[in-house]
């Protein structure tokens, strides 16, 4: 038999539910594990999935928010800095062959050397979180460098 997508998680008081997958496990507890063992992205993968059936789950929520600040710091610890500026390291034709989606493409056009990741956060609109990941991505692939002497680690 197929457990229920929602359980019951604690009896007695305020009922919380916490989505349960395929082992039986409740996703909250699978989430708790991956983010104490560093494992951020994929926490914040379940409960995402829990929050979507929980939208009011107490716990998810903190434990989703906790997630969020520590992909955020490993961003930023792997960019350098608030202050750094960017350019590209690669010619317009030569970015074709990563086949860079549209955000990564938006961000990359931001890139010009003089404008900071603070600054390139607040106009892209983007969610913090999303943008700081695409342009770890774009850092980590050679696509963007550091502009010289300017934010450096």
């Amino acid at each position: 038999m197929v457990p229920s997508l929602l359980e019951p998680q604690n009896e007695g008081s305020t009922p919380e539910r916490a989505a349960v997958v395929d082992g039986g496990e409740p996703t909250i507890n699978q989430a708790r594990r991956h983010h104490v063992a560093g494992e951020h992205e994929e926490a914040l993968f379940l409960l995402t999935r829990l929050l979507e059936l929980a939208p009011l789950h107490p716990q998810g929520s903190r434990l989703a928010s906790e997630c969020r600040q520590a992909l955020e710091r490993e961003c930023l610890a792997a960019i350098g800095s608030e202050s750094a500026t960017f350019v590209a390291a690669v010619s317009p034709e030569e970015s074709k062959r990563f086949t860079l989606d549209n955000v990564s493409g938006f961000l990359l056009s931001a890139m010009d050397g003089a404008t900071d990741l603070v600054t390139i956060l607040d106009i892209s609109g983007l969610p913090r979180l999303l943008a700081l990941r695409h342009i770890r991505s774009l850092l980590q692939r050679g696509i963007i460098v550091v502009a010289a002497g300017r934010g450096a680690r």
